[in-house]
């Protein structure tokens, strides 16, 4: 069946099988595996995934690995109700490339340790000189501002604070191309769910 613009195809990489908390419910997918339209994974699953409108001549994965640190939140405790301080782990992190016919798009989210985040994101830009170009990268990078730019080697695309969703102050999201991308409408907007703003931009090669 040949794709088109209205066409919606789509792929899902599970990072972890089951219920992310603090009682460690999941267990990590390894290897890396992409779940799409013919193939769903069944049950619980948390990871990171990539939509396009546009015909994708190949999908392909990246394990990154996790860091050790653990993440502070209040939740609730699922045997009592009573909303305790949890020290939540680091997931292993994935991203998702889909080639396009003039460019690469790579989907991911890094790890909220931002050593750990610099260490996977200079691992990316070693997976993305590989792939077909431009490669755009896009995704909750879990660093500031030009930050992740500098440590890709790569221009913003969108300048914007992106977190929190309510009075967003800095920039965690991101949209990071080469040099030879032109971008417009680039701007940042407040959905219904979520606790970051998204961020849209429109692209093309000069």
């Amino acid at each position: 069946m040949a794709a088109g613009l209205d066409a919606v195809d789509w792929r899902f990489a599970p990072a972890l099988a089951g219920t992310p908390g603090p009682f460690r419910t999941w267990t990590p997918a390894d290897p890396p595996v992409l779940c799409g339209p013919d193939r769903a994974p069944s049950g619980p699953h948390y990871g990171i995934a990539l939509v396009s409108r546009l015909p994708v001549r190949r999908w392909s994965v990246l394990g990154l690995g996790a860091g050790r640190a653990r993440l502070p939140l209040q939740a609730p405790d699922p045997r009592t109700g009573r909303t305790h301080l949890w020290w939540f782990p680091d997931e292993p992190r994935l991203a998702i490339a889909a080639e396009l016919e003039h460019c690469t798009v790579v989907a991911t989210h890094l790890s909220f340790a931002p050593h750990t985040a610099v260490r996977q994101l200079l691992r990316l830009r070693r997976w993305c000189a590989r792939l077909p170009g431009p490669v755009v990268l896009a995704g909750d990078l879990n660093l500031v501002g030009p930050v992740p730019a500098r440590v890709f080697g790569a221009t913003r695309l969108v300048a914007e604070p992106s977190y929190p969703a309510t009075a967003p102050r800095v920039q965690f999201d991101h949209v990071l191309g080469p040099a030879g991308l032109e971008s417009r409408d680039a701007r940042t907007c407040r959905l219904a769910l979520g606790d970051h703003r998204f961020v849209s931009v429109t692209v093309h090669p000069r």
